[in-house]
């Protein structure tokens, strides 16, 4: 099924219509909407503010990769986070560890 199959507009056609109003609604609402489109229950909400092009761009990175909008950006936060926290990482070595993990020394002759 290809991500444009899978999108409630290309089940309902009416969906682009009716999501307009749910822009501004309570998250309660927007659930009760959600559910009766076949789209289960919110396990959690997370929003974000992008601009028209940066949309554009996450969609075509999206639909490069075969997959939704939600699971690349989820995709690519849990990458992002991963990364920053392992860099902010503190290893503790002993003197001995810290020369077994030592590059060995380059000879110059």
């Amino acid at each position: 099924m290809s991500y444009a199959e899978a999108t409630p507009a290309a089940r309902d056609p009416s969906f682009g219509a009716r999501t307009q109003p749910l822009l501004h609604a309570p998250f309660s609402t927007v659930a009760r909407a959600l559910s009766r489109w076949g789209l289960g229950r919110l396990r959690n909400l997370l929003q974000l503010r992008a601009s028209a092009e940066q949309r554009q761009m996450i969609d075509q990175a999206a639909a490069a990769e075969g997959i939704s909008r939600t699971e690349f950006i989820q995709r690519s936060c849990k990458e992002r986070a991963r990364d920053v926290l392992l860099d902010r990482t503190l290893f503790s070595l002993t003197p001995k560890q810290t020369i077994a993990h030592s590059p060995a020394p380059v000879s110059t002759t």
